[in-house]
Order: C-alpha cells, then structure tokens, then sequence
C-alpha cells in the first residue's frame, strides 16, 4: 500500500511538472474565407450539378500536447445544387431542372496534428454539425418558364464526417498566414420530402473546402 502511494505520488509529480509545458502551447484563434466546392450524391433518379460557393468561418484550437490540438469553429456556407429530373422509365431531361439555393451555419469539431515551427504542416480529422439558416429552390422548365419558391423541404440538419490538411507559416510573433483543404462526407439526405419538390430529387452532399486565413497565436 505504501509502495502503491509513493508510485501514484511520483505520477502526480511528473503530471504536474509536465503541466507547465503543455500550457505553454498557444492557444490559437484561426479566421478563414474561402470556397465550398460541392459535390452530390443522388439517392434518386436525378443528375446534380453543383456550384462553387462561400465559405467563411472563424476557429479555436487548444493544445492537448506538443503536436495535437482538440480544435472547434463555426462557419458560414453557402451552397448551390442544379438538379435535373427523369421521368420514371425515361432519361433524365436536364432542361427541366431545380437550383437549389442553401445556406448553413455549421460547427466543425476535429482533432488538428501539426508538425514544425514557423512553418508547420497538419492533418485535421473530425466531424461537422450544421444546421440550415435558409434555403430556396428555383424551377425551371424546358419552355423558359421559371418560378422561384421558398422551400422547407431541404433538411434542416446536415451531418458530415471531416478530413484534410494544411499549412502554416509564420509572419509576426503571433500571426500565421494558412491554406487549408478539407474533404466534408455528407451523411444525410438533404431533402425532406422530394415529391414536394417542383423538380423531384434528393441528395447527399460531398463538398471539398478550400481555405485560406490567418492564425493568431495567444
């Protein structure tokens, strides 16, 4: 028993003592801007041609160690998708088709490793929670006729699975200049209820992000 206290003692020493050193990591507060590049994912009889967008967004990263960062931001996405429709035993008439306008606030939650010193190379892998601020839909049909709709049939709630990198490279005591490049997997359907869409379709989404911003160390 004695042996035991002694030995969980010197662990709480050596813990202790190392505490110093994992708090002199920086905390880093990271703004970003950038373009979503959407693909899509037909879980229908549809084609999706989606449309490059906005993406901007602010983060916070904070050192568990050396080289890993538990890192948590919120961002602004905007994204288009142009959908054409198939009647059923027929070929998909694109002249027919549906833009669909979306806009999320989304709240990327990844762990960040990240090698070097003032220029520094990392991986990031997470998971990303989004939730739709807006979205409109616009039909129009081969006839040049077109209405615009307002839609809450596009799911409010987007799921997604995170993975990229990027790099970093240090211009002032605390600023870094970074480009970022992050692959987003959907994981759930994007429309409601596609038979109330004028241009029936549903979707998953699969978007690559590109970024570039500043890193403000604390």
């Amino acid at each position: 028993m004695k042996h035991a206290a002694s030995l969980l003692a010197m662990v709480a020493v050596v813990l202790l003592a190392g505490m110093p050193r994992l708090n002199a990591q920086p905390i880093e507060i990271g703004i970003n801007a950038g373009l979503s590049v959407p693909g899509a994912v037909s879980v229908t009889n549809t084609t999706e041609a989606a449309r490059n967008d906005l993406i901007v967004g602010a983060s916070l990263a904070y050192p568990i160690s050396s080289i890993f960062r538990i890192q948590a931001g919120v961002q602004y996405v905007r994204r288009g998708l142009r959908t054409g429709f198939a009647i059923a035993g027929g070929p998909t008439i694109p002249s027919n088709s549906t833009l669909v306008n979306m806009n999320y606030l989304e709240l990327p939650i990844d762990f960040k490793l990240a090698v070097g010193s003032r220029f520094q190379v990392y991986a990031v892998a997470g998971t990303n929670i989004g939730t739709l601020l807006k979205a409109a839909d616009e039909y129009q049909a081969n006839d040049g006729h077109s209405t615009a709709i307002q839609t809450a049939d596009v799911s409010p709630v987007n799921i997604s699975l995170l993975a990229g990198g990027g790099c970093s490279y240090q211009v002032a005591p605390h600023v870094a200049i970074a480009i970022d490049a992050r692959y987003s997997y959907g994981l759930l359907t994007q429309s409601n209820h596609a038979q109330e869409f004028t241009s029936p379709s549903s979707w998953k989404a699969r978007d690559l992000e590109i970024t570039s911003g500043l890193i403000f160390s604390l």
